[in-house]
C-alpha cells in the first residue's frame, strides 16, 4: 500500500478513537467516573497500530443497542459483515417484539469500509475481557463482537478495559454509519410502531 495511503488510513483509525474515547467518557458518567485525561489517551496512543492487510477470512459481527431503556425506547440490532461485501443487519425494536417489527437487510459494503472495520477490529483480538461488574454503568450499554481472522475466531465481550473500549466504541460507531440511510429509516418505522399496543 503506498505510503500516502496507510497515513491516510492512520488518521482516520486516529480519529474514531477520539470519537470512541468522547462517546465512553459520556456514556461513563455519572456513575462511574472516568479514568485521568492523560491515562486513556496515553494508553490508547501506545497501542494504536496499522494493522496488516486485511485478511481474506475476515468476518465481523458486532452486537449493539440502547441498554436499558423502557420497551418503547430500546432496540438492539446484530450486524454482519462477511468480508466480501455483504452486510446483513437484524434489527429488534423493544425486547421480545414481534416477528413482523424484526427487520432483517441485506445490503453492499465496499472494500474501504471493510478495510476500516478491520484496521478498527484488528487490535481487539488481544482484548482481555470485561471490567468488574463495579466499573460498568448501570443500564449503560457496551457493544460486544464476534471476529474472525486468519483461521480464528475471536469473542469480544461488552465492556471491555481501555484502550480496548476506545477501539470497541469506534469500530461499533463505523459498523453502525455503514448502513444505509433507507435501511435505517426502516428500522425506525418499526420502532415507532412498538408504540402501538397491537405491536407489542
Amino acid at each position: 500500500m503506498p505510503k500516502t495511503a496507510q497515513l491516510v488510513k492512520f488518521a482516520l483509525l486516529a480519529a474514531l478513537l477520539g470519537v470512541g474515547y468522547e462517546a465512553w467518557r459520556w456514556y461513563s458518567r455519572p456513575c462511574c467516573a472516568p479514568p485521568p485525561l492523560g491515562e486513556v489517551v496515553l494508553g490508547t496512543l501506545s497501542s494504536l497500530s496499522v494493522p496488516g492487510a486485511r485478511p481474506a477470512d475476515f468476518a465481523l459481527v458486532v452486537h449493539d443497542g440502547t441498554g436499558a431503556l423502557a420497551p418503547v425506547y430500546h432496540y438492539d440490532y446484530d450486524l454482519r459483515f462477511d468480508g466480501r461485501g455483504v452486510a446483513e443487519l437484524t434489527y429488534r425494536p423493544g425486547y421480545s417484539p414481534a416477528d413482523s417489527l424484526i427487520i432483517v437487510e441485506k445490503f453492499a459494503i465496499d472494500s474501504v469500509t471493510l478495510d476500516v472495520l478491520w484496521d478498527l477490529a484488528a487490535p481487539l483480538r488481544s482484548a482481555p475481557g470485561p471490567r468488574e461488574d463495579g466499573d460498568v454503568p448501570v443500564g449503560g450499554s457496551s457493544p460486544s463482537f464476534r471476529l474472525t481472522s486468519e483461521g480464528k475466531l475471536y469473542e469480544v465481550a461488552a465492556w471491555q478495559p481501555n484502550p480496548w473500549h476506545a477501539y470497541a466504541l469506534a469500530l461499533a460507531r463505523q459498523a453502525r454509519a455503514s448502513i444505509p440511510g433507507e435501511v435505517w429509516a426502516r428500522c425506525e418505522a418499526a420502532q415507532e410502531r412498538m408504540q402501538a399496543p397491537s405491536e407489542r
